[in-house]
């Protein structure tokens, strides 16, 4: 996976490099790496972007971020779980 994203990074489109940042934020929270998938996503600083991008990205922005959820809880950081679910209510919103 890590090497397939560091060659959409190198020679992708922006809107390719977004989605494959989704992809890897999802890949690391459905292998409960919390940590991992929180920062890249901090990294990307897609939060703060998504509302401009097309629908299928939303979507999966979506889905990424509820993955990032149900991983805080699975790995027992519950507050770090409401946490994420909050700030997707809050960009939905």
């Amino acid at each position: 996976m890590d090497c397939l994203v560091s060659l959409i990074y190198k020679y992708g489109d922006e809107r390719t490099k977004a989605r494959a940042m989704l992809c890897d934020i999802y890949h690391h929270a459905i292998l409960d790496e919390f940590s991992t998938s929180r920062d890249l996503l901090l990294m990307s600083h897609l939060q703060d972007s998504i509302q401009h991008m097309d629908i299928s990205t939303q979507i999966l922005f979506n889905r990424a971020m509820a993955q990032l959820g149900l991983c805080a809880f699975r790995v027992g950081l519950i507050t770090e779980g409401q946490d994420a679910f909050l700030n997707y209510i809050q960009v939905e919103g």
